[in-house]
């Protein structure tokens, strides 16, 4: 990293515990005034060779790795304003109020390093190690070589292409919807805290979990927004304007009026009350394409709502906004963001510097035609083959008798499993290719949407990235109240399924804060690519749900949603039905409220 402040905050991940060698003499030097360790300092096997970077909430040093004979960036976890530095090493939180604070900032940087080891993405900074020690906690990452966005942008003498923005744009994205599938969002995106390595990969820095803890406490702002690219809901505290993707979404979108514009856009508080920010379809009109710049423009909608609101969404509305019309380049540009970002230049014509500062898988089974099963009978389970190019394998069965969680449900099987009405399956058979969901992704996250969020949901993974072929999918549930488990499935080739309940496991209910373990042993199961990325969405309902009507099909170990019949049925009923509608007796009341959470797992080969 180079050596500035703008690159020190950033991701961690937990690792073994070391123990600090014994530090030399802290000589006088300028490390004193901003109580960075000296060079030479040893911790565990790694030395300190020189200070990259400081900020208000960490010390970013280059350390080298003795044991594995390697250059690595060591972040220091050290709120100067709340603590002090003793002994040349041992960090001491100041008296007063300040401990509280301090220790508060602390939980939350070892509690976000822990979430953030289940990440591995190109836009998430790589790290090697955590640990605690000396009253606070270090991080090993990779040393990366380049430099900060704002730094790129500041060398170049005129604003970059769409091209160049769209390379940059679209790893950032998947580096966000990484994120996000686990309920994880930056909250501080601005150029500063996106790293450009000199092959031109964009990085995402600084998740600054302590600090905005931190900043909280101490009911000062300032301390963890950055004006211009926070929106509304990260200054109003109030329930009712939560945060989430649309959070990130908005900063991003400000990061793109900053390098079109050469400006962050007016703060979202002052907009709120009245906006007076041109939009880019008409400041930057004629540099850029109008689908692009438009698509920039709803990222930066003043309320929630008006906002994509996730990444699935943004990456289709951008689609779909520059379909009709090529990104803007001009001859000779190779339109690469590594091509231009290593060096800070790109290539436009005189009129782009116009308002810029002067500078110079669907599932194949039984149900599908050409599918090919195999069904063995083997102790109380069945062992299905199923033609993964698609979809997940059930590997065996172990004949295990099945965990003492909940009562057979034999009674509401209709219900959760039903056979889809012939009219459904017709439509199934005759609709072309062409009407599939563009973005099956969408339907997923209106669910989610869609939950009662009084009714938390949550789900424990395993391991988060699994070996094609080999890994075991496993994860567990919980739930704040008792009902009916469904689990939703977008696999790597775009399929939607019903994996729970399915044809080998009908005991869906679980009881309030009791763990569920999915898969059971008699339904184990791997995946055989192709890599990418499954999504899943769980529900907990207190009734049990009827999915007819999004056209589920069965007859294979599980159920299908055939998209193109998802489609015209959630467009007709002006809602999603992936969420199902709740089966209750006529007498009682029919509440169609259910809790849910979202996760993912990366099929890697």
């Amino acid at each position: 990293m180079t050596p500035s402040e703008d690159a020190i905050e950033t991701v961690i991940a937990p690792g073994n515990a070391a123990q600090v060698a014994p530090s030399p003499t802290h000589p006088a030097s300028s490390e004193d005034e901003h109580q960075a360790m000296p060079n030479g300092t040893r911790l565990a096997e790694f030395e300190i060779t020189r200070l990259i970077g400081v900020g208000g909430f960490g010390i970013v040093y280059l350390a080298h790795d003795a044991s594995l004979g390697r250059d690595v960036a060591l972040k220091e976890y050290m709120p100067s304003s709340l603590a002090f530095r003793k002994d040349g090493i041992t960090v001491v939180a100041k008296s007063g109020g300040c401990s509280e604070a301090f220790f508060a900032g602390l939980r939350s940087f070892i509690n976000e390093a822990r979430m953030l080891a289940l990440f591995d993405h190109p836009a998430l900074v790589k790290v090697y190690r955590f640990w605690e020690a000396n009253g606070t906690a270090y991080m090993v990452m990779q040393n990366c070589e380049g430099q900060t966005l704002k730094h790129a942008l500041a060398k170049m003498e005129t604003p970059p292409s769409e091209q160049w923005l769209l390379d940059l744009l679209n790893p950032l994205m998947d580096g966000l919807q990484v994120i996000h599938n686990k309920h994880c969002f930056h909250r501080d995106i601005s150029p500063d805290n996106i790293f450009l390595l000199n092959t031109g990969q964009p990085v995402l820095l600084d998740f600054g979990a302590a600090r905005q803890v931190i900043g909280n406490m101490v009911n000062n702002l300032t301390v963890i927004l950055k004006p211009g690219y926070a929106p509304i809901e990260q200054y109003a505290g109030d329930p009712n304007m939560p945060q989430g993707a649309w959070t990130d979404i908005y900063a991003l979108g400000a990061v793109l009026h900053h390098a079109i514009l050469g400006k962050a856009p007016v703060v979202s508080v002052g907009r709120l009350i009245k906006d007076t920010l041109v939009p880019l379809e008409q400041a930057a009109k004629g540099r850029y394409s109008a689908g692009f710049l438009r698509s920039i423009d709803q990222m930066l909608g003043v309320r929630q709502d008006q906002r994509p609101q996730s990444i699935a969404e943004l990456k289709e509305l951008i689609r779909l906004n520059t379909a009709k019309s090529e990104p803007k380049k001009e001859a000779g540009q190779s339109g690469k963001a590594g091509s231009n970002v290593a060096t800070g230049q790109a290539s436009r014509s005189a009129e782009d510097s116009q308002n810029w500062p002067d500078r110079t898988k669907k599932p194949t089974a039984v149900f599908l035609a050409g599918g090919a099963v195999v069904l063995l009978a083997i102790g109380l389970g069945t062992f299905f083959f199923i033609n993964r190019a698609h979809s997940p394998e059930v590997l065996t069965a172990t004949g295990q008798p099945e965990p003492a969680i909940a009562p057979s449900l034999a009674s509401s099987v209709p219900q959760v499993l039903p056979e889809a009405p012939k009219a459904t399956v017709a439509a199934t058979a005759s609709a072309p290719e062409t009407n599939q969901v563009a973005d099956p992704g969408l339907l997923l996250d209106q669910v989610y949407r869609l939950r009662e969020p009084e009714h938390v949901v949550s789900v424990g993974l395993d391991k988060s990235r699994l070996v094609i072929g080999k890994d075991k999918f496993r994860f567990h549930v919980e739930s704040t109240q008792g009902g009916y488990v469904y689990v939703l499935m977008l696999n790597t080739n775009n399929g939607l399924n019903l994996l729970f309940p399915n044809a080998l496991d009908k005991s869906n209910k679980i009881k309030a804060n009791q763990k569920l373990s999915l898969p059971r042993p008699n339904w184990e199961m791997s995946f055989e690519g192709p890599a990418g990325t499954d999504r899943f969405v769980v529900l907990v309902s207190a009734q049990a749900r009827d999915f007819r009507k999004a056209g589920l099909v069965t007859g294979g170990a599980f159920g299908e949603f055939p998209l193109d019949v998802v489609q015209q049925l959630a467009k007709a009923a002006n809602r999603n039905l992936l969420a199902g509608e709740p089966v209750c007796p006529v007498t009682s009341n029919c509440s169609n409220s259910y809790g849910a959470a979202q996760f993912s797992v990366e099929e890697v080969n």
